[in-house]
Order: C-alpha cells, then sequence, then structure tokens
C-alpha cells in the first residue's frame, strides 16, 4: 500500500513516485484538458529556456470557464 499526497483539489500523487518540478501543470492540464500552454510556459515544458516562469499561461476556447480552485495562471480565450 502507498500513500497519497493532496496537490490540489480532487487531485492526488503517490509519496513514493517523487514530486514532479512540473507538477503544477500537469494539475492544469488535469483541471483544464483542452487548454494549449502558450509562451513562456510551452517554452519550459519544451525544454527551449531555462527560465522559470512567474505564472502559467494557457489559451483556451472562447466561452469555457474553469472552475472555481483551479490554479493560478494567465488565460487567453481564442
Amino acid at each position: 500500500k502507498g500513500e497519497a499526497m493532496r496537490v490540489d483539489r480532487g487531485t492526488y500523487v503517490s509519496t513514493s513516485s517523487g514530486f514532479s518540478d512540473l507538477a503544477d501543470y500537469e494539475t492544469l492540464a488535469l483541471k483544464i484538458p483542452n487548454g494549449v500552454f502558450a509562451l513562456q510556459s510551452a517554452l519550459r515544458l519544451h525544454e527551449l529556456t531555462d527560465e522559470n516562469p512567474h505564472e502559467i499561461c494557457m489559451a483556451i476556447r472562447h466561452g469555457f470557464h474553469p472552475r472555481p480552485g483551479t490554479p493560478s495562471r494567465t488565460t487567453f480565450y481564442l
């Protein structure tokens, strides 16, 4: 049996697997499955920059409203 650690509302990770440095990105991808990481966030994911952005930028479809409690991010509506 393993133990789980709460990362966000409704999102848990195994304590034995360790904590990813991209955990915030993984959590947002689960919360907003149709979102696309944009700008510096996309560069960070693809390891094309050494910078770690202060906030995550995501592009989402116009009219989609993430649930309250979704991690902080900058949103661009398409």
